[in-house]
């Protein structure tokens, strides 16, 4: 159904998450909301490989690849790193 899919591709696209990045690599944790089917989740998973296999590259020049996956609320975990910085008295 066209309708359904396009409700489904939105949520994708306007989904929050994480990115990754290093010197290297690019890497955005999609989390889905709401939580769909496993097999709605499935067809999203194979969407985002074949996107991946694509090797899209980050667009600001550095050539660094970006890949796309999905993360579920159940796997986020943030946490701050210490700062090296010490606030003065």
């Amino acid at each position: 159904n066209y309708r359904d899919d396009h409700v489904i591709f939105r949520s994708l696209t306007t989904s929050g998450g994480l990115i990754e990045a290093d010197e290297h690599q690019v890497t955005c944790h999609l989390l889905l909301e709401p939580d769909y089917p496993r097999a709605i989740r499935r067809y999203l998973e194979n969407y985002l490989r074949d996107w991946n296999e694509n090797s899209p590259q980050f667009p600001d020049g550095s050539r660094r690849p970006i890949t796309l996956k999905l993360i579920t609320s159940e796997r986020l975990q943030v946490a701050l790193p210490q700062s090296p910085i010490q606030p003065n008295h």
